[in-house]
């Protein structure tokens, strides 16, 4: 360097003005980088159209950039919709915001950091060409005026598959369970091939499994098999949607099935006045009655007892419209089946009535089934089922009575405040539900067993699958005993005890898409002034708790004290 050259750059760069153009010209030469982000769009299926609602899945692949997370995705149809428009949009990270002509996905509470696969279920009015969308990313380091990361994407609009739907039964019945089957064949100048068919089902009908599908060998029909579960109290018509699979289209759909619901009869059995004693004989009156609009034809009226009966008979029938009564009955088991066949014709209004007497062998409820077989139907239809109650007589009044154990008394105080929870529950006779614990505990048994005989005395019908159409949670909270001394304060011998028993309960009942629709807390109490002199024989069962208090003497104590106290001042006192 030549001399003096280095002075003279040292004045430059530390002098404060220069040092000041120096930066400003160094920041002239930064320049923002590009994001790094990006993304791939691709639709999954081709959809069928045009003028057709269909769902299609729009699969999106982020690859964030070092640094920068993903917030949200803006999809806009192109100026070439053709009369397209967006329905609704369904994914399962982001929020989706729609509108006719696009819609945008917020990740803003979920934001994507790293690579990641998104599907989005997009449901459109399909246009009678390809359709093209167009999609901006935004990022957290992007501005709402720009996003720079974009792409497009295209759905293939195919033209519907031409197919005639046949579904066979036509006609269902509330509370069966049958087994429908949908054939599905080309028309005549449809070349494609069907693979599938998807059925909808509407919240009346309850899938049991999966649908079976075979392909037909010559003429290219495709059958599904499905079995099915009808609600008790559906009437009327039930429209199930049904889609096509096949020719590159995952849904190409048809005309909805049209199903009849067929009319049924009620069945009712009608108490004697007094009540039903275990070992005396009685006269019960089975009663089918048409309280429809239309008229009922019926192959045969069903009503059945498992067990516990004996001397069953007919007492006498209406013979009207019966065609003929008669009773299978076995002694051995103790079962009892009452049967009215015949071409039977109920007209809106009509009944048909058996008297039936029996003599029940033990006390408990006894369930009724009545069922009936319709005219088009190989198999009986159940028609629901009805709890007569059976009680013991009264014991002698010097019979020795035996002590409750400490779970006998903590169920016998919850049982009546349960019952009267559940005359509130929303669940027709007929309804079928499970019954589920929401946390595991030694005396859930107690509850559960105490909740399906309830349910079951109100004619729900308690299920141990999955397939039920509601559950019920219940969660045993609290569940103790706790004995006190009974005896007097000043009685240190008497070593009597008395017994308090507790149970609570939390109740909250829920539909297959798990809205709650009724919860309630049941506190049961039941309190024994005496506990027997075996009490410590009583407890110790899984499930509850024992607890005892001791006895407070502090007034013998104090007396005692106080005599002694006494004698000794006499003692030494005294003249």
């Amino acid at each position: 360097m030549p001399k003096g050259f280095q002075p003279i750059l040292t004045d430059f760069f530390w002098s404060t003005p220069r040092l000041l153009v120096l930066c400003l010209a160094l920041g002239t030469l930064v320049r923002p980088s590009d994001a790094r982000s990006s993304f791939t769009a691709r639709f999954a299926d081709a959809v069928a159209g045009p003028g057709v609602e269909q769902t299609t899945r729009l699969i999106i692949d982020y690859f964030p950039g070092d640094g920068e997370a993903i917030v949200g995705l803006h999809v806009r149809l192109s100026s070439m919709a053709g009369g397209a428009r967006f329905v609704d949009v369904q994914s399962g990270r982001g929020q989706a915001h729609v509108e006719a002509s696009s819609f945008r996905l917020d990740y803003g509470e979920n934001a994507v950091g790293g690579q990641l696969a998104d599907t989005i279920h997009v449901r459109l009015l399909t246009p009678a060409r390809p359709l093209s969308v167009d999609l901006r990313l935004a990022t957290n380091v992007d501005t709402d005026t720009t996003l720079a990361h974009h792409a497009s994407a295209t759905v293939a609009i195919l033209p519907p598959l031409d197919v005639t739907l046949q579904i066979a039964p036509a006609r269902v019945y509330p509370g069966e369970s049958v087994e429908l089957r949908f054939t599905a064949s080309q028309g005549e100048r449809e070349e494609r091939s069907i693979d599938s068919l998807v059925m909808d089902w509407p919240e009346e009908m309850l899938a049991v499994g999966s649908p079976v599908v075979t392909q037909a060998d010559t003429d290219g029909a495709v059958e599904a098999l499905q079995r099915v579960r009808l609600r008790r109290e559906v009437t009327g018509v039930l429209s199930v949607p049904v889609s096509v699979v096949g020719a590159g289209l995952q849904a190409s759909p048809l005309a909805a099935a049209i199903i009849d619901v067929g009319a049924v009869p009620t069945f009712e059995v009608d108490l004697p006045e007094d009540d039903l004693l275990r070992g005396e004989e009685t006269q019960l009156h089975l009663r089918w009655q048409n309280q429809s609009t239309a008229a009922i034809q019926a192959k045969s009226l069903m009503a059945t007892v498992a067990a516990g009966i004996t001397g069953a008979r007919l007492a006498s029938t209406e013979p009207s419209q019966t065609g003929g009564a008669r009773l299978e009955a076995d002694e051995e088991k103790g079962s009892v089946k009452v049967l009215v066949v015949g071409e039977l014709d109920l007209k809106p209004g009509e009944s048909i009535s058996v008297e039936l007497e029996l003599t029940p062998l033990t006390t408990g409820p006894f369930a009724f089934a009545g069922s009936f077989q319709p005219a088009d139907r190989m198999g009986a239809v159940p028609l629901g089922t009805i709890l007569v109650q059976v009680a013991a007589r009264e014991e002698r009044a010097n019979r020795t009575r035996l002590a409750s154990t400490d779970l006998e008394l903590a169920r016998a105080g919850l049982e009546p405040v349960l019952r009267q929870a559940l005359v509130s529950l929303p669940l027709a006779r007929g309804t079928t539900l499970r019954i589920v614990d929401s946390r595991s505990d030694d005396g859930n048994w107690v509850v559960e067993g105490l909740l399906a005989q309830l349910l079951l005395e109100r004619g729900v019908r308690v299920l141990a699958d999955s397939t039920a159409a509601h559950q019920m949670h219940y969660r045993l909270a609290d569940a103790r005993v706790v004995y006190a001394p009974a005896g007097s304060a000043w009685n240190m011998f008497d070593d009597s005890k008395s017994r308090d028993a507790r149970m609570e309960v939390f109740l909250r009942l829920e539909d297959a898409d798990h809205n709650v629709h009724w919860v309630q807390r049941v506190t049961g109490r039941m309190h024994e002034g005496r506990a027997p002199a075996t009490a410590d024989w009583l407890g110790g069962a899984k499930g509850i708790d024992q607890a005892s208090v001791a006895a407070d003497h502090r007034a013998i104590e104090m007396g005692l004290s106080g005599m002694i106290v006494g004698g000794l001042f006499f003692v030494f006192f005294a003249p």
